[in-house]
């Protein structure tokens, strides 16, 4: 599929501008009118503080002990079963309205020799992350028809993580693809023919 017809970085209209390398408003990379590669996925969710991960184990723990020494505790000292039963109901209402993790959004993104677009499917907005050439590409294949794709920098740190649908047989040639533009290049055509529109069709 060609490029968006709208900059990434600052929502200019580059129609017409097929020939252009960069944004003649903010000076963005963005190679118009090369053919890219857009999926539709679902990142994945950031982990939680660690201390949350402590307090879930100690009431799993806690929840463990009551469920299988109810009689001890029943027989020998009843209010300490009381207490823990407690104990256990309010520090899981109190876990699951203090939570901070947001639902997970499906996200549009967008591969180009440039650099990578993130959209959040059905808002306006995009944020763009400009290719240094070092990212490092996985896939892995986790079913039939549901598969997972990161991107590491550098340094080992996770800047993309996320799952999406395609045949398990097809993952290898959207990894590939994807390396190839993390190096500023072309996929290979032939092999990435079927994943390739002609056109992009503008957002209603």
């Amino acid at each position: 599929m060609p490029y968006p017809a709208r900059c990434p970085q600052c929502s200019y209209d580059l129609t017409g501008a097929e020939k252009l390398a960069r944004c003649p408003e903010c000076g963005t990379g963005i190679a118009v009118g090369t053919p890219c590669l857009a999926i539709g996925c679902v990142p994945k969710n950031k982990a939680g503080p660690r201390w949350r991960k402590v307090v879930w184990t100690t009431i799993m723990v806690l929840a463990g002990l009551i469920l299988y020494g109810w009689p001890y505790f029943l027989a020998v000292q009843p209010w300490a079963l009381g207490v823990g039963i407690l104990a256990c109901l309010v520090g899981a209402g109190l876990m699951m309205m203090t939570g901070t993790s947001a639902a997970t959004s499906t996200e549009y993104v967008i591969f180009t020799p440039t650099g990578m677009i993130r959209t959040i499917w059905g808002e306006p907005n995009s944020t763009y992350h400009p290719w240094a050439g070092t990212e490092e590409c996985r896939g892995k294949r986790i079913g039939g028809f549901w598969q997972r794709l990161w991107i590491k920098d550098e340094g080992g740190r996770v800047i993309f993580d996320c799952g999406f649908r395609c045949r398990s047989e097809s993952l290898g040639a959207v990894a590939a693809a994807t390396e190839r533009y993390i190096r500023g290049e072309q996929p290979d055509r032939e092999r990435f023919a079927p994943y390739i529109e002609d056109r992009l069709q503008p957002k209603s």
